[in-house]
């Protein structure tokens, strides 16, 4: 005969392998689920590197929703202006799931050997010192001219490594479309206390309006935010700023900042020592306003990693405009001047001016480089260029930075 107690006994037994039995195909089923969904998260995020991919090697296409694969995954794009950059949005999505990549895409430039285009007035380019010139060339009459303009206490023997061609009186077209971003607009004193402000690229753009007398010091800006100042904007070198549009008529860095950013300028900019803006920055003064003279100045021992351009339309125009880069001073990308440009320190890159000027001591010279090092061809691998050039329709793109 069997016990009461040990019947009891035998139905928590039951019951305990019961609710074990249970546990189990409930964690069975979770890991389950969430191993489908983490494979649905693998796959929209590798669809997602898909989908730009294919969006970058058909630039066309206008088509916004795509199933690459015909695998239910599918991808919508969305393309808009920032600054100079092209701004491209990828939605992987299946069902409720999505993922979702905000990108810059710059062109890859069409010539990338191209190290100097010098419009044709008439006057072949000098070179002298230590000047060193790698890539191609378009210039005056073709023809480059050796001068000592130091006399003996310098070391004179320039050279250059590169197919000569024949240039005109006009710089390649820019191509650029700077559109009006729409968002909340805000005083900059409604926001100053905060210290730190970030807006992600997922939302609009965030335009923050400048008052006679603001300055950024300070102060931390990064994301989807543009700057607009009616005066002179002052940034110093404490304020932290990342991908960022600005817009004054007149901008000055302080000497030691470091930031990446895209300056609009209607006068001038002026970089102080050793200040660091950060691949892909721009410094670009384009306005057309009929402003007498537009400058650009580069002190030394500062670095550019992105591109600097100042544009003009009229030949006076062009004659007044002027960029100027001190000795040790670095850019690496594109440099366009459509006026003078004084060249002292080093390009990594293509370099574009109306024409060259030279100020020493012993007087003023125009087409003279001196001491200056152009290389076209030490341009990093997948450094995409600024798109700022005409002939898109032969151009690649590849991606810049991710947002």
């Amino acid at each position: 005969m069997i016990k009461a107690g040990s019947l009891l006994y035998a139905i928590y037994i039951c019951l305990l392998i019961s609710l074990l039995t249970g546990a189990l195909l409930l964690v069975f089923s979770f890991k389950k689920d969430f191993t489908l969904k983490l494979a649905i998260k693998s796959k929209l995020v590798n669809q997602c590197e898909s989908c730009i991919n294919y969006y970058l090697s058909d630039i066309e296409n206008n088509n916004d929703v795509v199933d690459i694969f015909d695998d239910g995954l599918k991808c919508r794009f969305a393309k808009s202006k920032w600054g100079l950059f092209e701004k491209l949005t990828t939605k992987a999505f299946f069902k409720n799931d999505t993922i979702e990549k905000t990108i810059l895409i710059g062109a890859a430039s069409d010539n990338k050997n191209l190290a100097l285009y010098l419009c044709d007035w008439g006057e072949e380019l000098k070179i002298s010192g230590n000047t060193s010139i790698k890539g191609d060339l378009n210039l005056p009459l073709k023809k480059i001219k050796t001068i000592n303009i130091l006399g003996n206490s310098q070391i004179n023997k320039p050279k250059t490594n590169g197919n000569i061609f024949s240039s005109n009186q006009n710089l390649p077209k820019l191509d650029y479309a700077i559109q009006n971003q729409n968002g909340k607009s805000i005083f900059f004193s409604e926001v100053r206390s905060q210290g730190y402000i970030f807006n992600d690229f997922k939302n609009s753009p965030l335009t923050i309006e400048l008052e006679k007398g603001d300055n950024l010091t300070n102060l931390q800006l990064k994301g989807n935010i543009i700057l607009n100042s009616k005066d002179t904007l002052y940034i110093d070198k404490y304020a932290k700023i990342q991908d960022v549009i600005i817009k004054a008529p007149k901008v000055v860095f302080e000497r030691g900042f470091v930031g990446c950013l895209q300056v609009f300028a209607d006068k001038e900019i002026t970089v102080e020592e050793n200040v660091i803006l950060q691949y892909p920055s721009s410094l670009a003064i384009i306005s057309e306003n009929n402003i007498d003279q537009k400058k650009i100045e580069i002190n030394g021992d500062s670095q550019i990693y992105g591109a600097l351009i100042l544009d003009g339309k009229s030949f006076d125009e062009k004659e007044n405009n002027e960029i100027n880069l001190d000795e040790e001073t670095l850019v690496v990308g594109d440099l366009y001047c459509n006026g003078k440009l004084e060249l002292k320190g080093k390009i990594t890159g293509s370099v574009y001016a109306h024409k060259l000027k030279l100020e020493t001591k012993s007087g003023n010279y125009e087409n003279v480089i001196l001491n200056t090092v152009i290389d076209a061809t030490s341009i990093p691998i997948n450094y995409a260029r600024l798109p700022i050039l005409s002939n898109k329709n032969e151009q690649t793109y590849e991606v810049i930075k991710e947002l």
